[in-house]
């Protein structure tokens, strides 16, 4: 139903991860611009928006944990968490 949204936040979210390697924060700033877009554009109760909320909360969390920033990763790992959670009780 949602699958061109689903595929732009990909295309996003792929982009960021090549920046990633050389420009971390750029991508960080990236993935941040995707979640606010995400949050505008999916409702927030479909299960499309559940695996993009999922698959960008672990990336944040492991360009954190890469950059040796232990604390900064956790929240974004428990979102992840949270968010199967729910995506699981639909």
């Amino acid at each position: 139903m949602y699958e061109n949204e689903v595929q732009k936040a990909q295309e996003r979210l792929n982009a960021a991860l090549t920046l990633a390697k050389n420009q971390p924060e750029e991508a960080i700033n990236m993935i941040l611009d995707m979640e606010k877009w995400v949050d505008e554009t999916l409702p927030n109760d479909c299960p499309e928006y559940f695996g993009v909320v999922i698959t960008y909360n672990e990336v944040m969390g492991d360009l954190k944990q890469r950059q040796r920033k232990l604390v900064e990763a956790e929240p974004y790992y428990k979102k992840m968490a949270k968010y199967a959670q729910q995506l699981n009780e639909l």
